[in-house]
């Protein structure tokens, strides 16, 4: 299997969302969802689809 994702640009996204959780949540967000896609080519490079997997107060596990 082969995958698109690139794994710099997915973990600077994962890094963005960690460094803004305090400021998400004090506006009420407590998940978030990212996808970047290259529109030529159609692939996924990176994916978050919940800012707290393991938060069922806040939807958790729910994919964004």
């Amino acid at each position: 299997m082969r995958t698109t994702l690139d794994l710099d640009l997915q973990n600077a996204v994962q890094g963005v969302i960690a460094a803004r959780q305090a400021d998400l949540e004090r506006h009420g967000a407590h998940a978030v969802a990212v996808a970047v896609m290259d529109n030529a080519t159609g692939d996924w490079l990176a994916w978050e689809g919940s800012g707290g997997f393991f938060d069922p107060a806040h939807g958790g596990a729910i994919d964004a």
